[in-house]
């Protein structure tokens, strides 16, 4: 038996979608244990997704129901290990477009792969949104390690990681074996949902996701810098007059003196358009690329530390550039090859460097 309880991804934003989820989750089923047995198969029957007289409501209703505490510890472990790190990576609107497109989704599958004898039946639960946010990590996030605690005959205990899509791969096969088996009898788990729900992430993936892939710039293609290239100023966060004298010390000490994200931004691209970057310090570029981030401009954030790294090639800050370029090719860019070759850089050439146990956790 194997259990997965941890994704090796760095989660640089707080999952709004995902806490929520789980709050509403929770909070249903503890509402659910104060209800009488016949109360309570009422209330599933009306919220909960029956395939031959849908209630409109439990379309969406269902997700948030759980039948039992392992029910709803499973699908809770399974929101918590695969959300966050796809609404980071998606963004707090599309991953909610996933999340509720699967559960849609799963009710299809189920109304589709399931037999008879379940048509009668309410169906809750999540894990047919999850599933869809299953097939979306592993089209994502494929090489990222899942750590499992795993026990072989009862007395064989232990750790092992895996890379995400053996994980995933081997929990779909599971959810098809485990449908074909039950197929012509009554099983408790929708099975057909699963695979429904998991579907929906693979359309999702290459119709929303790889379509509009975020891709770092490469710093000697000129033409890809012109296409990324930022506009100078946002009028709502300051005076463009007061820039446009291109005064280089003047602007520079705004940017020094500037607290808020939005200003210091705008202050560094005015000083990047107009040739002053040059003359920005070292330590100017982690505070900047630390903004980027913070904004999600990722793309600028991998072109501040490329710059970094072929400008400041003697700084003592050297090895922390390459440890955050890597990880942001392979956190965010999904690009393992050019990350876990920045994070190799690290090991390599830094082995005294306080981020070279970082960059060996990270490796793909």
């Amino acid at each position: 038996m194997f259990i997965p309880y941890k994704a090796d991804v760095l989660i640089e934003k707080k999952p709004y979608i995902v806490i929520g989820l789980l709050i509403v989750c929770v909070l249903m089923f503890i509402y659910t244990q104060f209800l009488s047995d016949p109360e309570l198969e009422e209330f599933f029957f009306f919220y909960g997704f029956i395939p031959l007289s849908p209630h409109f409501t439990s379309y969406i209703s269902h997700i948030f129901l759980h039948a039992n505490f392992l029910h709803i510890t499973g699908n809770m472990l399974f929101l918590f290990l695969f959300g966050p790190a796809l609404e980071n990576y998606l963004g707090s609107f599309k991953f909610f477009c996933l999340y509720s497109g699967s559960g849609l989704a799963a009710m299809a599958g189920h109304i589709f792969f399931s037999n008879d004898m379940l048509q009668f039946e309410p169906c809750i639960g999540s894990s047919g949104a999850i599933s869809g946010l299953l097939s979306a990590f592993l089209l994502c996030f494929p090489n990222i390690k899942i750590k499992h605690f795993y026990m072989y005959l009862s007395s064989t205990l232990g750790f092992i990681s895996l890379p995400a899509w053996i994980t995933i791969s081997y929990w779909f096969v599971e959810q098809i074996f485990f449908h074909l088996l039950t197929k012509s009898g009554y099983a408790p788990i929708a099975f057909g949902a699963h695979i429904g729900g998991f579907l929906f992430g693979i359309i999702f993936y290459f119709t929303l996701i790889k379509k509009n892939p975020e891709t770092p710039i490469n710093q000697n293609d000129a033409d890809v810098q012109r296409k990324h290239k930022k506009k100078l100023f946002n009028p709502d966060v300051i005076n463009i007059d007061e820039l446009n004298n291109g005064d280089f010390q003047k602007v520079y000490d705004l940017f020094l003196l500037e607290k808020k994200s939005a200003p210091s931004l705008t202050y560094f691209y005015f000083l990047a358009n107009n040739n002053f970057i040059k003359y920005l310090k070292p330590a100017d570029f982690f505070r900047i690329y630390k903004l980027l981030c913070e904004a999600d401009k990722v793309i600028d954030a991998a072109t501040t530390l490329t710059y970094f790294i072929n400008n400041f090639s003697e700084d003592s800050n050297l090895s922390e550039a390459y440890f955050e370029l890597g990880k942001l090719y392979l956190l965010k860019f999904n690009d393992v090859e050019n990350g876990n070759y920045l994070l190799n850089i690290v090991i390599t050439y830094f082995p005294d460097s306080a981020f070279c146990a970082d960059a060996e956790a990270l490796l793909c």
